[in-house]
C-alpha cells in the first residue's frame, strides 16, 4: 500500500491482549526502511484498545521524478518506477 499511496497508517501496534510487540515492530520498521519507505512510530491522543497508544506511519519515498507512490500507473497507463 505504501508503494501506491501517499501514506499508510497502522493502528494498533499491540496484540489483542494489549501487549506490545517490539520484536515484530522492529523487524517491520527495518524491512520497510530498507525498502525506501519512510517509517515513523507516532503517539496518538486516543486509546481504542488497551495499551494501544501509538501508530505506525508509512510514506513512500519520492522517486527520481519526485512523485510519491512508485508503482502506480502514470497518465498513459504505464507503471511509474
Amino acid at each position: 500500500m505504501a508503494r501506491v499511496g501517499t501514506e499508510v497508517r497502522v493502528y494498533p501496534l499491540v496484540d489483542q491482549a494489549g501487549r506490545a510487540l517490539p520484536d515484530l515492530l522492529a523487524s517491520v520498521v527495518a524491512e520497510l526502511g530498507g525498502a525506501g519507505v519512510q517509517v515513523r512510530v507516532q503517539d496518538v491522543p486516543y486509546e481504542f484498545q488497551r495499551g494501544a497508544r501509538s501508530m505506525l506511519r508509512l510514506r513512500s519515498a519520492p522517486t527520481r521524478t519526485g512523485v510519491r507512490g512508485a508503482g502506480a500507473p502514470d497518465t498513459r497507463g504505464r507503471m511509474r518506477t
